[in-house]
């Protein structure tokens, strides 16, 4: 019997520059098209922004601003990114990472 795994539907690539003061460009990899949802959390779990985009296949990229859903910026601190990526085939996948700010 062989087992088939396909590969993963996101792989992140790295997020430039972290730490950050204005923009932070976060790179990834994707098997297939997908819609995306990027999910920024300041430490104590809240929600700061929310973005929903659609990737291609292949490299992608995205970026954060430091802002927060009303446009204000960020303070500086440390934020978590919550990516979750579904394909065509309903395949789903995320990963989560941490970004600094320093202003």
């Amino acid at each position: 019997m062989v087992f088939y795994q396909q590969p993963a539907l996101v792989v992140e690539k790295g997020i430039y520059p972290n730490p950050f003061s204005d923009t932070a460009k976060l790179y990834f990899n994707l098997r297939e098209a997908a819609h995306l949802s990027l999910q920024f959390y300041n430490v104590a779990g809240e929600a700061v922004y929310h973005l929903d985009l659609d990737g291609t296949a292949g490299q992608n990229q995205a970026l954060w601003q430091g802002i927060n859903q009303v446009g204000a910026r960020c303070a500086s601190g440390v934020y978590i990114l919550h990516l979750t990526a579904v394909g065509t085939d309903d395949s789903k996948g995320d990963f989560w990472a941490d970004l600094v700010i320093m202003r």
